[in-house]
């Protein structure tokens, strides 16, 4: 299809969605492709497409396409951008590059390019063999002027044995096992990361990756010694590095991350499949070694997974899709949602990840109905492909269930939504979608590949290139807005002003490494009715630097004011997340590219360095030994060579000295000090501060500190006042401290003991003092330190202890004061407001239970229907709950003596349902009018009560028809409920009722004054409808005690329901009966139950008619028609209905076993 004709579709849309009158995404055909490219094969063309970007300085940009089986080894055509204007075939290739090196090699099978390695200017890629174990590096400044043939010395081959081939059919290859655009180091120079999942035990058992930092002098060679780092997975038969992606820099602080999955067959128990994230980092990674090292895990578990769903096949950098400044990274889990996909999104932020999450905690997911696989190696962004400046984000579903497979682009926007469902979400305020499919075919996997980076027409929206590796197509769309959003020219009374504030507030022509640049542009206005963009050009007066292009938006309709921001790095200019690289002292040049004279500038700054986390402590004593430490976090966005100031001062803070001041002292690592952007925690003996040959000192020391680059110097930070300690503690003291010998009872083996100390001091406790510490504890802020400690031995048993503290600097006490442990019960009592005594056995508890009191207790309410007499509880300072393991006698006297004894109980506060313990029973061993022994089973709260009314009324079981109800079985619409009610007192009142599931009351029947100690009631029930019922007694008797009972029944009597349960099975005749329970839902006119032996014999029957229905039983006591009890074994019991000309049976298995 022609340039013209597409223009004027892409346009139709697009007003389509401006008037938002589409519910479903919005589809294009191939029919819209600028080009398509074939090849005269079968061996996959278009298996993997990619942007190479810049081959030939000042040349259009290039493209890769593969062919991975073509003649054994595999091709790579490259395209160049330029020649795109007409249909093309293979034979149209400006490059064809051939592995020659053996068979079956797939050269091809995945290629990725758009990174600079070597740091030339010139885009370098890489394709990968995984057949012959070769991943393959070429250099942008090997492209070959006329001879088709690469500079073999700009060709760097790596090797490994673990690369990832195509797998089992068409619908596997290699997925991203590489990534070369991204700076992991913050050297400037693009990045190499190389996934080796292939399992090779012991060898590689699971899974690893390379990393190959760039380098201008890379040679290639065996990964396993030339990879700068490997990190390697932790579970077996894992495959990590099945895919990896470098993310563009989700934290702005000028580093990009590093993203691992660890796709296989069989997920782990625990987490399933899983996804590392790893923080670009200035220390090469140097204390990475293994994927658990990761900053941030993502596993596919979760209540709602069970973890098969292929979470981290695909791990992609999507540039920022929410135009915050921040990278945006995806996961793609394309067999979720019974193999229809899922694809989870992360939004980036200035705070770093540092946690575990289920990817369903992911804050945007994306899913389609009719998808399979959805995802499957195809996920990416970074790209604007509907014009309005926001990073879009492409998706492919090659193997879609309808047979129509697709590329979708998911438009991004600054306000985002928790889920988005490609075929059936609107096209509204929170994304738009566009639907790219074949026109004519089907099951060829188009959309298999795609990629992106050209801009053929110049209108500042990318170009799509999208591969159908069996159809062996490619092609080429120009995603064309119309002018939907229209670009302003600036004129020559237009302004350019930077902030530095998101508010737009504070003007500023100079900033530093680190800060953010907003940007607010005045000019004209092109088109009224909507917001416009404003191209601006990002310039160094350091011509090696890159340049970058940002497209600033109108605030508003017909404002006239555009704003946009960049942010200020060290290491390289970003154009995906609006990074421009800058050193102190250069100047930059905001600029229109159109008008000369419409521009600003701005100056770097000089950055501060900063101190943190500085941590001052001795270290030794004694007049040679003592010294100071001082630990801290560095960090100069300018990466300067700095010097710290470290002063001190002794009692008088206003004399403040250098720690060089102070005579016969040394002071080290000061000096010429390397600083990072990213900060560094500088706490190992080769970094802190060490201020030695302190003698032998006994002051407190203020001590504040400041760092300098040689031209600014950071706020001084002081500390807090620092002990220097050389005299030894006090020694522990047990209670009271002025006795020497202790003696105390335990009643448990294991107990708690607690002493004073010097504050945070390290205690060691001894049984002997000949003999090494048993235990050692720290000593609180507040110098209290308390041991768990074990004494064996049985009822009677001594243990002496002994105490020594030993001080932060290394000081010792003497031995403390004696205590002597001695095994045996304990007792504990109260004299007021009334006496009691708890004798704690020894061995009532394992573990001692500190400070175990008794005490008196006054309960908020009376157990149900009794009067409180007498409380208590015992409890413990650090347990209040939990059984004792032997019975605590517990005597009370009461305060009042009580009339009678009749009706006395001890009851238990049961701490989980906050409510008296009505069921258990608690022994009383003794009771008279004045006192009462009881044994105490549990810690907690303890009353003694004494009913002062009789029991509460009860009654018989309700029953229908005669038979006792059984709940949530089905009944006739019409019956009788019957029940005798009864009371020690004289009944009250009654209310029977029965209320539909709405709680409506269908039918009720109360009565008052009954005054007599025993009713039969009945209670006539017509015509229910059909539904669920609650029937309802609620009896009262003459002291207002009540007694509820509740039962649920159904109706249905649009069917026959017939059910037959039977119990015991295996039954003894001997001994009970066999009780048969049938529910029947409506009248019937006739029942029976049949009984036969396996030979078909008739045992036993039973017959009945004009059944009532609802549930009732029937009872089988073993013995056959004869009156002989029949023999061990299995019989079976036919139960019939009959209604009208309807017929129900169901067969039992019965079980005799005498």
């Amino acid at each position: 299809m022609k340039y013209k004709h597409f223009l004027g579709v892409i346009g139709l849309l697009l007003s389509i969605f401006t008037l938002k009158l589409f519910a479903v995404p919005t589809t294009i055909t191939t029919n819209n492709a600028q080009v398509i490219i074939t090849a005269n094969s079968e061996t996959r063309f278009g298996h993997s497409v990619t942007f190479l970007g810049t081959l030939v300085q000042g040349e259009s940009p290039f493209y890769a396409i593969s062919e991975p089986l073509n003649k054994d080894n595999g091709s790579v055509y490259i395209f160049q951008t330029s020649d795109f204007s007409t249909d093309l075939s293979t034979q149209n290739a400006v490059v064809s590059l051939n592995n020659t090196t053996g068979t079956n090699d797939e050269f091809g099978l995945f290629i990725t390019g758009g990174g600079d390695v070597d740091g030339d200017g010139l885009d370098d890629f890489i394709i990968t063999s995984p057949g012959s174990g070769e991943i393959k590096l070429y250099l942008g400044k090997g492209y070959p002027e006329g001879n088709n043939q690469w500079t073999s010395n700009d060709i760097k081959t790596f090797t490994s044995t673990f690369l990832t081939s195509h797998g089992d059919g068409d619908s596997k290859h290699s997925a991203s096992t590489v990534s070369i655009a991204g700076d992991l180091n913050g050297d400037g120079l693009d990045d190499i990361v190389i996934g080796a999942p292939i399992e090779d035990s012991p060898n590689n058992p699971s899974g690893r990756v390379y990393i190959v930092f760039g380098s201008p002098s890379l040679t290639g060679g065996a990964l396993e010694t030339n990879a700068n780092k490997i990190i390697t997975g932790t579970i077996e038969a894992d495959q990590v590095g099945y895919s990896v992606s470098i993310i563009n820099d989700t934290n702005q602080d000028g580093y990009d991350e590093l993203l691992i999955g660890n796709y296989d067959s069989t997920p782990s128990s625990e987490k399933g499949y899983q996804a590392y994230l790893f923080y670009g980092t200035w220390t090469n990674f140097a204390d990475t070694s293994q994927v658990t090292d990761a900053d941030a895990i993502f596993y596919s578990k979760s209540n709602n997974n069970d973890g098969s769903d292929w979470f981290s096949e695909t791990v992609a950098s999507i540039g920022d899709i929410n135009d915050d400044g921040y990278g945006d990274f995806a996961i793609g889990a394309p067999n979720a949602n019974s193999n229809k996909g899922k694809i989870y999104l992360y939004l980036g932020s200035e705070s770093k990840l540092t946690h575990t999450e289920a990817g369903e905690d992911s804050p945007i997911i994306i899913n389609a109905t009719n998808s399979y696989l959805l995802g499957l190696h195809g996920i990416s962004g970074g790209y604007d492909y509907t014009g309005d400046s926001i990073a879009d984000l492409i998706i492919n579903d090659p193997n879609q269930n309808s047979g129509i497979e697709s590329t979708y682009i998911v438009s991004g926007k600054t306000s985002n939504v928790n889920s988005i469902n490609l075929e059936t979400d609107e096209s509204d305020e929170s994304h738009e979608i566009y639907k790219i499919t074949h026109s004519t075919t089907s099951n060829d996997y188009f959309s298999f590949s795609t990629t992106s980076g050209s801009d053929i027409s110049n209108d500042g929206i990318t170009d799509l290139l999208i591969g159908s590796n069996i159809l062996e197509e490619v092609y080429l769309f120009e995603l064309v807005t119309n002018n939907r959003i229209a670009t302003a020219n600036p004129t020559e009374g237009g302004t350019i002003t930077l902030y530095s504030d998101e508010t737009y507030e504070t003007v500023t022509t100079t900033f530093k490494v680190g800060d953010w640049v907003y940007i607010q542009a005045n000019t004209q206005d092109p088109q009224s009715s909507t917001p416009n963009l404003l191209p601006l050009l990002v310039t160094h007066n350091n011509t090696t630097t890159a340049s970058l292009l940002i497209q600033s938006i109108e605030t508003d309709n017909d404002t006239g004011i555009y704003r946009d921001k960049f942010k200020l790095v060290r290491t390289r200019t970003n154009p995906f997340v609006s990074q421009v690289k800058a050193n102190k002292g250069q100047t930059i040049t905001i600029k229109s590219p159109y008008l000369e004279t419409f521009t600003t500038s701005l100056t770097v700054e000089n950055s501060t360095p900063t101190l943190s986390q500085i941590i001052a402590k001795q270290v030794g004593t004694g007049f040679e030994d003592t010294s100071i430490e001082i630990s801290y976090f560095l960090q100069d966005m300018d990466n300067d060579i700095v010097t710290i100031f470290p002063e001190y001062s002794i009692n008088d803070t206003n004399n403040w000295q250098h720690f060089n001041n102070k005579s016969g002292s040394q002071v080290s690592n000061i000096t010429a000090i390397q600083a990072y952007d990213l900060g560094q925690l500088r706490e190992s003996d080769s970094t802190k501060i060490k201020w030695t040959n302190l003698s032998n000192l006994n002051v407190t020391m203020n001590i504040r500190i400041q760092v300098g680059d040689g031209t600014n110097t950071s706020n001084i930070v002081t500390l807090a006042p620092l002990k220097i300690d050389n005299i030894a503690p006090d020694s522990p003291r047990f209670d009271p401290p002025t006795t020497e010998r202790i003696s105390i009872t335990k009643y448990a083996s294991i107990n708690i003991i607690t002493a004073n100390a010097e504050a945070e001091s390290t205690v060691s406790l001894f049984k002997n003092k000949n003999e090494l510490a048993i235990k050692t504890a720290n000593a609180d802020s507040q110098g209290i330190v308390t041991f768990n400690i074990e004494i064996e031995g049985d009822v009677g048993t001594t243990q002496e202890i002994y105490l020594k503290a030993t001080d932060t600097v290394g000081l010792t006490s003497d031995w403390s004061n004696t205590l002597i442990i001695e095994l045996g019960p304990v007792d504990l009592s109260i004299d007021s407001p009334f006496q009691a005594t708890a004798t704690i056995p020894y061995g009532a508890t394992e573990n001692e239970i500190l400070s175990l009191a008794l005490t008196p207790f006054t309960p908020s309410s009376d157990p149900p229907s009794y009067l409180h007499k007498a409380g208590l509880s015992l409890i413990g300072a650090k347990k209040t709950t939990g059984p004792f393991d032997l019975n605590c006698p517990i005597t009370v006297s009461f305060p009042t003596p009580l009339e009678i004894t009749d009706n006395v109980k001890v009851f238990y506060f049961n701490p989980n349902s906050l409510s008296w313990d009505l069921e258990s029973t608690i022994v009383i061993t003794s009771l008279s009018q004045t006192s009462i022994t009881f044994y105490a089973p549990y810690l907690g709260h303890y009353s003694i009560a004494q009913h002062d009314f009789p029991e509460s009324p009860s009654n018989t079981s309700l029953k229908i028809n005669n038979s006792t109800i059984k709940d949530n079985e089905y009944y006739p619409s019409s019956f009788t409920i019957s029940t005798i009610l009864s009371d020690d007192a004289k009944l009250s009142s009654y209310t029977l009722s029965i209320s539909s599931s709405q709680n409506d009351i269908y039918k009720e029947q109360k009565e008052q004054n009954i005054n007599v100690t025993s009713k039969d009631i009945s209670f006539e029930v017509e015509n229910l409808p059909n539904g669920t019922y609650t029937i309802r007694l609620v009896i009262i008797d003459e002291h207002n005690n009540q007694t509820e009972q509740t039962h649920t029944i159904k109706i249905d009597t649009s069917i026959i329901i017939f059910t037959n349960l039977h119990g015991p099975n295996p039954f003894n005749p001997l001994q009970t009966p066999l009780i048969i329970g049938t529910n029947i839902s409506i009248p019937v006119d006739e029942f029976a139950i049949i009984i036969v032996d396996q030979s078909g014999n008739t045992m036993w029957e039973y017959h009945d008619s004009n059944i009532l229905g609802g549930y009732f039983t029937t009872e089988w006591n073993g013995y056959d028609k004869n009156g002989n009890i029949v023999q061990n074994g299995i019989y079976y019991a036919y139960c019939f209905m009959k209604k009208n000309s309807t017929t129900k049976k169901e067969r039992l298995i019965i079980a005799v076993l005498k």
